[in-house]
Protein backbone atom coordinates (compact mmCIF):
# COMPACT_ATOMS: atom_id res chain seq x y z
CA UNK A 1 0.00 0.00 0.00
CA UNK A 2 1.40 3.28 -0.51
CA UNK A 3 1.84 6.29 1.33
CA UNK A 4 -0.95 8.16 0.20
CA UNK A 5 -3.71 5.61 0.59
CA UNK A 6 -2.17 3.91 4.21
CA UNK A 7 -2.66 7.43 5.40
CA UNK A 8 -6.43 7.26 3.98
CA UNK A 9 -6.95 4.61 5.88
CA UNK A 10 -5.24 5.25 9.00
CA UNK A 11 -7.32 8.89 9.25
CA UNK A 12 -10.08 5.97 8.41
CA UNK A 13 -9.65 4.01 11.66
CA UNK A 14 -8.72 6.64 14.15
CA UNK A 15 -12.56 8.52 12.70
CA UNK A 16 -14.06 5.52 13.65
CA UNK A 17 -12.91 5.29 16.62
CA UNK A 18 -14.01 8.75 17.52
CA UNK A 19 -17.55 8.36 16.85
CA UNK A 20 -18.27 5.40 19.58
CA UNK A 21 -20.16 8.60 21.61
CA UNK A 22 -23.89 7.68 23.20
CA UNK A 23 -26.30 9.57 24.58
CA UNK A 24 -30.04 9.38 25.72
CA UNK A 25 -32.52 9.51 22.50
CA UNK A 26 -34.07 12.18 21.15
CA UNK A 27 -36.58 11.71 18.26
CA UNK A 28 -38.90 14.45 16.72
CA UNK A 29 -40.46 12.14 13.96
CA UNK A 30 -40.73 8.39 13.81
CA UNK A 31 -37.28 6.73 13.25
CA UNK A 32 -35.45 3.34 12.38
CA UNK A 33 -32.33 2.18 11.83
CA UNK A 34 -32.17 -0.38 8.43
CA UNK A 35 -28.63 -1.41 8.96
CA UNK A 36 -25.64 -0.89 11.56
CA UNK A 37 -22.53 -1.40 9.82
CA UNK A 38 -19.39 -2.94 11.08
CA UNK A 39 -20.24 -6.25 11.51
CA UNK A 40 -18.46 -9.45 10.19
CA UNK A 41 -17.67 -9.28 6.35
CA UNK A 42 -19.71 -5.59 6.30
CA UNK A 43 -19.18 -1.90 4.94
CA UNK A 44 -17.53 0.46 7.74
CA UNK A 45 -18.46 3.87 7.46
CA UNK A 46 -20.78 4.68 4.78
CA UNK A 47 -19.29 7.20 2.11
CA UNK A 48 -22.36 8.19 0.09
CA UNK A 49 -25.90 8.75 0.84
CA UNK A 50 -28.74 6.37 -1.13
CA UNK A 51 -30.25 5.68 -4.21
CA UNK A 52 -33.69 4.28 -4.63
CA UNK A 53 -34.68 2.10 -7.56
CA UNK A 54 -38.35 1.04 -8.57
CA UNK A 55 -38.78 -2.39 -6.21
CA UNK A 56 -37.57 0.03 -3.17
CA UNK A 57 -34.52 -1.42 -2.63
CA UNK A 58 -31.26 1.01 -1.76
CA UNK A 59 -27.65 1.32 -2.86
CA UNK A 60 -24.76 2.96 -1.36
CA UNK A 61 -21.06 3.00 -0.51
CA UNK A 62 -19.07 2.56 2.74
CA UNK A 63 -15.63 3.45 3.14
CA UNK A 64 -14.08 0.74 4.48
CA UNK A 65 -14.68 -2.91 5.11
CA UNK A 66 -15.16 -5.46 2.78
CA UNK A 67 -11.62 -6.75 1.33
CA UNK A 68 -9.39 -6.08 4.32
CA UNK A 69 -6.29 -5.85 2.19
CA UNK A 70 -6.06 -2.00 2.50
CA UNK A 71 -5.93 -2.15 6.09
CA UNK A 72 -9.13 -1.28 7.50
CA UNK A 73 -10.88 -2.48 3.97
CA UNK A 74 -10.91 -1.30 0.84
CA UNK A 75 -14.56 -0.35 0.97
CA UNK A 76 -18.00 -1.68 -0.23
CA UNK A 77 -21.07 -0.92 -2.86
CA UNK A 78 -24.30 -2.62 -1.01
CA UNK A 79 -27.90 -3.03 -1.26
CA UNK A 80 -30.92 -3.40 1.20
CA UNK A 81 -33.86 -5.08 0.22
CA UNK A 82 -37.05 -4.34 2.37
CA UNK A 83 -38.56 -7.78 3.80
CA UNK A 84 -41.83 -8.76 4.44
CA UNK A 85 -41.56 -8.72 8.10
CA UNK A 86 -40.64 -5.26 7.96
CA UNK A 87 -36.85 -5.99 8.47
CA UNK A 88 -33.95 -4.91 5.95
CA UNK A 89 -31.64 -7.44 4.60
CA UNK A 90 -28.28 -6.67 2.95
CA UNK A 91 -26.22 -7.90 0.28
CA UNK A 92 -22.73 -6.60 -0.61
CA UNK A 93 -22.75 -6.35 -4.45
CA UNK A 94 -18.83 -5.76 -4.89
CA UNK A 95 -15.87 -5.60 -2.37
CA UNK A 96 -13.57 -3.14 -3.63
CA UNK A 97 -9.47 -4.33 -3.92
CA UNK A 98 -10.84 -7.89 -4.40
CA UNK A 99 -9.05 -7.10 -8.41
CA UNK A 100 -5.88 -5.66 -6.82
CA UNK A 101 -5.67 -1.62 -6.78
CA UNK A 102 -6.79 -1.69 -10.87
CA UNK A 103 -10.70 -1.89 -9.93
CA UNK A 104 -9.82 1.35 -7.51
CA UNK A 105 -10.16 1.31 -3.81
CA UNK A 106 -12.39 3.42 -1.33
CA UNK A 107 -15.91 3.95 -3.27
CA UNK A 108 -17.15 7.29 -1.97
CA UNK A 109 -19.80 10.13 -3.39
CA UNK A 110 -23.17 8.27 -4.12
CA UNK A 111 -24.16 6.14 -7.17
CA UNK A 112 -26.09 6.10 -10.81
CA UNK A 113 -28.81 3.64 -11.91
CA UNK A 114 -29.75 3.63 -15.27
CA UNK A 115 -33.27 2.19 -16.62
CA UNK A 116 -31.74 -1.76 -16.82
CA UNK A 117 -30.33 -1.63 -13.18
CA UNK A 118 -26.59 -0.89 -13.75
CA UNK A 119 -24.84 1.08 -10.93
CA UNK A 120 -21.88 3.87 -11.59
CA UNK A 121 -19.88 5.17 -9.45
CA UNK A 122 -16.39 6.41 -8.64
CA UNK A 123 -13.52 5.78 -6.07
CA UNK A 124 -11.00 8.04 -4.45
CA UNK A 125 -7.93 6.50 -5.06
CA UNK A 126 -6.79 3.25 -6.56
CA UNK A 127 -6.88 2.17 -10.34
CA UNK A 128 -4.02 2.21 -12.97
CA UNK A 129 -2.49 5.50 -11.53
CA UNK A 130 -3.92 5.64 -8.18
CA UNK A 131 -5.74 8.70 -8.65
CA UNK A 132 -9.08 7.10 -8.72
CA UNK A 133 -11.55 5.09 -11.05
CA UNK A 134 -14.84 5.23 -12.80
CA UNK A 135 -16.74 2.01 -12.65
CA UNK A 136 -19.78 0.21 -13.07
CA UNK A 137 -21.50 -2.83 -11.44
CA UNK A 138 -23.76 -4.70 -13.52
CA UNK A 139 -26.53 -7.32 -11.76
CA UNK A 140 -26.33 -10.67 -11.93
CA UNK A 141 -25.74 -14.20 -10.43
CA UNK A 142 -22.92 -12.16 -8.99
CA UNK A 143 -22.54 -8.60 -9.69
CA UNK A 144 -19.49 -8.00 -12.18
CA UNK A 145 -17.16 -4.49 -11.85
CA UNK A 146 -16.12 -3.03 -14.88
CA UNK A 147 -13.45 -0.01 -14.91
CA UNK A 148 -14.63 2.84 -17.04
CA UNK A 149 -11.81 5.18 -16.58
CA UNK A 150 -9.22 5.35 -14.60
CA UNK A 151 -7.91 9.47 -13.28
CA UNK A 152 -4.60 10.86 -13.25
CA UNK A 153 -3.48 9.67 -16.33
CA UNK A 154 0.27 10.83 -16.77
CA UNK A 155 2.04 12.44 -17.47
CA UNK A 156 0.47 15.38 -16.09
CA UNK A 157 -2.87 14.45 -14.75
CA UNK A 158 -5.17 16.49 -17.14
CA UNK A 159 -8.14 14.45 -16.85
CA UNK A 160 -8.23 15.18 -12.90
CA UNK A 161 -7.10 12.83 -9.91
CA UNK A 162 -9.81 11.46 -7.42
CA UNK A 163 -13.06 12.15 -7.78
CA UNK A 164 -15.64 12.43 -4.99
CA UNK A 165 -18.70 12.94 -6.08
CA UNK A 166 -21.64 10.54 -7.52
CA UNK A 167 -21.34 10.93 -11.43
CA UNK A 168 -24.58 12.29 -13.51
CA UNK A 169 -26.35 9.91 -15.79
CA UNK A 170 -27.85 11.46 -18.75
CA UNK A 171 -30.32 9.63 -21.40
CA UNK A 172 -27.55 8.84 -23.65
CA UNK A 173 -25.60 6.48 -21.15
CA UNK A 174 -23.07 9.69 -20.76
CA UNK A 175 -21.52 10.20 -17.15
CA UNK A 176 -21.07 13.76 -15.67
CA UNK A 177 -18.85 14.65 -12.65
CA UNK A 178 -15.76 15.79 -11.06
CA UNK A 179 -12.44 15.50 -10.03
CA UNK A 180 -10.89 17.61 -7.07
CA UNK A 181 -9.48 19.65 -10.85
CA UNK A 182 -11.89 19.22 -13.33
CA UNK A 183 -15.22 18.65 -14.66
CA UNK A 184 -15.55 15.69 -17.27
CA UNK A 185 -17.81 13.31 -19.43
CA UNK A 186 -17.47 9.89 -19.75
CA UNK A 187 -19.14 9.06 -23.28
CA UNK A 188 -19.66 5.17 -24.14
CA UNK A 189 -18.34 3.82 -27.03
CA UNK A 190 -17.16 0.83 -29.48
CA UNK A 191 -13.89 0.18 -28.13
CA UNK A 192 -14.58 1.43 -24.76
CA UNK A 193 -15.44 4.78 -22.84
CA UNK A 194 -13.79 8.00 -23.85
CA UNK A 195 -12.82 10.77 -21.39
CA UNK A 196 -13.68 14.34 -22.10
CA UNK A 197 -12.57 17.22 -19.67
CA UNK A 198 -15.24 20.11 -20.17
CA UNK A 199 -13.19 22.13 -17.62
CA UNK A 200 -10.12 22.42 -15.40
CA UNK A 201 -11.00 24.57 -12.77
CA UNK A 202 -7.97 27.22 -11.29
CA UNK A 203 -7.26 28.05 -14.84
CA UNK A 204 -7.59 31.45 -13.84
CA UNK A 205 -5.74 33.78 -11.54
CA UNK A 206 -6.47 33.21 -7.90
CA UNK A 207 -8.76 30.71 -8.31
CA UNK A 208 -11.51 32.96 -9.25
CA UNK A 209 -13.05 30.64 -11.15
CA UNK A 210 -12.69 28.42 -7.91
CA UNK A 211 -12.08 24.96 -6.88
CA UNK A 212 -12.59 21.71 -5.55
CA UNK A 213 -15.76 20.99 -7.26
CA UNK A 214 -18.43 19.30 -6.10
CA UNK A 215 -21.28 17.17 -7.54
CA UNK A 216 -23.32 18.29 -10.77
CA UNK A 217 -26.90 18.58 -11.61
CA UNK A 218 -28.37 18.63 -15.17
CA UNK A 219 -31.25 21.16 -16.65
CA UNK A 220 -33.20 19.49 -19.65
CA UNK A 221 -31.46 21.91 -21.78
CA UNK A 222 -28.41 19.71 -21.00
CA UNK A 223 -26.18 22.56 -18.85
CA UNK A 224 -24.75 21.71 -15.84
CA UNK A 225 -24.77 23.49 -12.72
CA UNK A 226 -22.45 22.73 -9.30
CA UNK A 227 -20.48 24.53 -6.49
CA UNK A 228 -16.87 25.25 -5.62
CA UNK A 229 -15.89 24.46 -2.35
CA UNK A 230 -13.09 27.01 -2.52
CA UNK A 231 -11.72 29.84 -4.96
CA UNK A 232 -14.21 32.81 -6.11
CA UNK A 233 -13.96 36.39 -5.86
CA UNK A 234 -13.52 36.46 -2.06
CA UNK A 235 -12.15 32.49 -1.71
CA UNK A 236 -15.35 31.82 0.20
CA UNK A 237 -16.64 29.46 -2.64
CA UNK A 238 -19.25 29.86 -5.48
CA UNK A 239 -22.27 27.97 -8.01
CA UNK A 240 -20.98 27.64 -11.50
CA UNK A 241 -22.49 26.96 -14.90
CA UNK A 242 -21.27 24.82 -18.19
CA UNK A 243 -23.46 25.12 -21.66
CA UNK A 244 -22.82 22.74 -23.77
CA UNK A 245 -21.97 24.95 -27.59
CA UNK A 246 -24.03 23.90 -30.27
CA UNK A 247 -21.72 21.10 -32.89
CA UNK A 248 -19.90 19.95 -30.27
CA UNK A 249 -17.27 22.30 -29.43
CA UNK A 250 -15.91 23.54 -25.92
CA UNK A 251 -17.94 23.93 -23.07
CA UNK A 252 -18.67 27.41 -21.60
CA UNK A 253 -18.28 27.91 -18.07
CA UNK A 254 -19.37 30.71 -15.95
CA UNK A 255 -19.89 31.87 -12.47
CA UNK A 256 -23.61 32.38 -11.65
CA UNK A 257 -22.44 33.50 -7.59
CA UNK A 258 -19.60 34.33 -5.57
CA UNK A 259 -20.01 33.80 -1.77
CA UNK A 260 -19.01 36.26 0.22
CA UNK A 261 -18.36 35.32 3.91
CA UNK A 262 -19.77 37.11 6.68
CA UNK A 263 -23.45 36.95 6.47
CA UNK A 264 -23.05 35.47 3.88
CA UNK A 265 -21.90 31.45 3.26
CA UNK A 266 -18.85 29.97 2.95
CA UNK A 267 -18.15 26.79 1.47
CA UNK A 268 -21.53 25.81 -0.92
CA UNK A 269 -21.37 21.77 -0.19
CA UNK A 270 -24.13 20.64 -2.91
CA UNK A 271 -26.86 21.98 -5.22
CA UNK A 272 -30.00 20.72 -6.16
CA UNK A 273 -32.39 21.74 -9.38
CA UNK A 274 -36.08 22.62 -8.76
CA UNK A 275 -38.07 24.00 -11.25
CA UNK A 276 -35.48 27.32 -12.38
CA UNK A 277 -34.10 27.56 -9.11
CA UNK A 278 -30.96 25.74 -6.85
CA UNK A 279 -30.93 25.39 -3.63
CA UNK A 280 -28.18 24.46 -1.49
CA UNK A 281 -25.90 24.67 1.59
CA UNK A 282 -23.19 26.18 2.44
CA UNK A 283 -21.30 24.45 5.62
CA UNK A 284 -19.81 27.26 7.19
CA UNK A 285 -20.87 30.99 6.70
CA UNK A 286 -24.37 32.68 8.04
CA UNK A 287 -22.54 35.33 10.67
CA UNK A 288 -23.42 32.91 13.71
CA UNK A 289 -20.99 34.48 16.31
CA UNK A 290 -21.49 30.53 17.39
CA UNK A 291 -19.05 29.32 15.04
CA UNK A 292 -15.47 30.54 13.93
CA UNK A 293 -16.92 30.94 10.01
CA UNK A 294 -20.34 31.20 10.79
CA UNK A 295 -22.58 27.69 11.26
CA UNK A 296 -23.72 27.36 8.00
CA UNK A 297 -26.94 28.53 5.46
CA UNK A 298 -29.50 27.38 3.45
CA UNK A 299 -30.23 29.10 0.26
CA UNK A 300 -31.89 29.84 -2.75
CA UNK A 301 -30.37 30.96 -6.28
CA UNK A 302 -33.10 32.50 -8.53
CA UNK A 303 -32.71 33.90 -12.08
CA UNK A 304 -32.67 37.82 -11.76
CA UNK A 305 -35.81 39.29 -12.83
CA UNK A 306 -34.09 42.47 -14.06
CA UNK A 307 -31.25 40.64 -15.68
CA UNK A 308 -27.65 40.11 -14.82
CA UNK A 309 -26.79 37.73 -11.92
CA UNK A 310 -28.71 35.28 -10.17
CA UNK A 311 -30.28 36.55 -6.90
CA UNK A 312 -29.19 34.38 -3.36
CA UNK A 313 -31.73 34.42 -1.21
CA UNK A 314 -30.63 33.07 2.78
CA UNK A 315 -33.76 30.48 3.56
CA UNK A 316 -31.99 29.90 6.96
CA UNK A 317 -28.78 30.73 8.96
CA UNK A 318 -27.81 27.70 11.55
CA UNK A 319 -26.88 29.75 14.81
CA UNK A 320 -28.27 27.18 17.18
CA UNK A 321 -26.63 24.10 18.24
CA UNK A 322 -29.82 22.56 19.12
CA UNK A 323 -31.14 23.14 15.43
CA UNK A 324 -27.84 21.80 13.88
CA UNK A 325 -24.87 23.08 12.56
CA UNK A 326 -22.63 22.74 9.93
CA UNK A 327 -24.97 21.28 7.03
CA UNK A 328 -23.63 18.87 4.54
CA UNK A 329 -24.71 16.86 1.55
CA UNK A 330 -27.38 18.18 -1.04
CA UNK A 331 -30.93 19.41 0.16
CA UNK A 332 -34.29 17.46 -1.52
CA UNK A 333 -37.37 18.94 -2.16
CA UNK A 334 -40.45 17.10 -2.26
CA UNK A 335 -43.86 17.87 -4.76
CA UNK A 336 -45.01 20.39 -2.20
CA UNK A 337 -41.99 22.31 -1.83
CA UNK A 338 -40.65 21.03 1.26
CA UNK A 339 -36.84 20.97 1.70
CA UNK A 340 -35.18 18.75 3.83
CA UNK A 341 -31.89 17.97 4.50
CA UNK A 342 -28.59 16.87 7.37
CA UNK A 343 -27.04 19.00 9.64
CA UNK A 344 -23.28 17.37 10.33
CA UNK A 345 -22.69 18.17 13.94
CA UNK A 346 -25.31 20.21 16.42
CA UNK A 347 -28.64 18.33 17.56
CA UNK A 348 -29.37 17.24 21.12
CA UNK A 349 -28.03 14.05 21.34
CA UNK A 350 -24.24 13.45 22.21
CA UNK A 351 -23.87 16.30 24.08
CA UNK A 352 -25.16 18.05 20.98
CA UNK A 353 -22.19 16.85 18.08
CA UNK A 354 -23.98 13.82 16.54
CA UNK A 355 -26.04 15.87 14.08
CA UNK A 356 -29.53 16.48 13.19
CA UNK A 357 -32.10 15.65 10.12
CA UNK A 358 -34.05 18.85 9.74
CA UNK A 359 -37.46 19.91 7.34
CA UNK A 360 -38.26 23.47 5.71
CA UNK A 361 -41.68 24.65 4.85
CA UNK A 362 -42.11 27.37 2.94
CA UNK A 363 -44.67 29.76 4.46
CA UNK A 364 -46.19 33.53 3.56
CA UNK A 365 -44.15 36.47 2.46
CA UNK A 366 -41.33 34.00 1.33
CA UNK A 367 -40.62 32.96 5.16
CA UNK A 368 -39.19 29.45 6.10
CA UNK A 369 -40.64 27.33 9.23
CA UNK A 370 -37.58 25.06 10.05
CA UNK A 371 -37.83 22.38 12.46
CA UNK A 372 -35.41 19.29 13.58
CA UNK A 373 -36.97 15.74 12.24
CA UNK A 374 -34.49 13.88 14.56
CA UNK A 375 -31.22 14.51 16.51
CA UNK A 376 -28.54 11.52 16.32
CA UNK A 377 -27.85 10.02 19.49
CA UNK A 378 -24.25 7.99 19.11
CA UNK A 379 -26.19 5.14 19.47
CA UNK A 380 -28.13 5.39 16.65
CA UNK A 381 -26.23 7.14 13.87
CA UNK A 382 -23.67 10.10 14.21
CA UNK A 383 -22.23 12.16 11.56
CA UNK A 384 -24.69 12.34 8.79
CA UNK A 385 -22.66 13.99 5.83
CA UNK A 386 -24.53 13.42 2.87
CA UNK A 387 -28.13 14.54 3.05
CA UNK A 388 -31.62 12.44 2.69
CA UNK A 389 -33.27 11.43 0.02
CA UNK A 390 -37.14 11.08 -0.40
CA UNK A 391 -39.46 8.31 -1.53
CA UNK A 392 -42.24 10.57 -2.37
CA UNK A 393 -44.71 8.55 -0.08
CA UNK A 394 -43.94 10.71 3.23
CA UNK A 395 -40.26 8.54 3.99
CA UNK A 396 -36.81 10.10 4.31
CA UNK A 397 -33.39 7.89 3.53
CA UNK A 398 -29.98 8.53 4.47
CA UNK A 399 -26.87 7.62 5.83
CA UNK A 400 -24.32 8.29 8.80
CA UNK A 401 -20.74 8.48 8.77
CA UNK A 402 -20.46 6.43 12.12
CA UNK A 403 -22.41 5.41 15.29
CA UNK A 404 -25.12 2.63 15.78
CA UNK A 405 -24.68 0.41 18.42
CA UNK A 406 -23.21 -2.10 18.80
CA UNK A 407 -20.28 -2.11 16.02
CA UNK A 408 -20.53 1.93 15.89
CA UNK A 409 -19.97 1.63 11.95
CA UNK A 410 -22.44 4.16 10.51
CA UNK A 411 -26.07 3.15 9.99
CA UNK A 412 -28.63 3.97 7.36
CA UNK A 413 -31.92 4.94 8.26
CA UNK A 414 -35.93 5.66 7.82
CA UNK A 415 -37.25 9.16 8.58
CA UNK A 416 -41.64 8.76 8.25
CA UNK A 417 -42.79 12.33 7.50
CA UNK A 418 -46.64 13.58 7.17
CA UNK A 419 -47.22 12.32 3.24
CA UNK A 420 -46.51 15.32 0.75
CA UNK A 421 -50.70 14.74 0.01
CA UNK A 422 -51.41 16.58 3.56
CA UNK A 423 -49.02 19.48 3.07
Amino acid sequence: MNGKVAFFATGLVTLLLALAASAALGQNAPFKILHTFGGASDGVGPSSGVILDKRGNLYGETLGGGNMSCGNGCGTVYELSPQKDGTWSEKILYNFGDGGTGDGLYPNGGLAMDATGNLYGVTRFGGANDGGTAFELSPGVNWTETTLHSFCTPPDDADGCEPGFAPLLDSHGNLYGTTQQTAYELSPGPSGWTDTVLYTFCSQPNCTDGRLPGALVRDAAGNLYGPAYEGGASNDGLIFMLRPQSGGGQWRYEVLYNFKGGGDGVYPDAVVLHGKNLYGLTDQGGGSRQCTLGCGIVFDLAANPAGGAPVETILHRFASSAQGLFPQGAVVVDRAGNLYGAASSGGTGCGGGCGAVFEMTPGSGGTWQYQVLHDFTGQDGELPQYGVITDGRGHLYGTTLGGGAPYYGGVVFEISVPTEATK
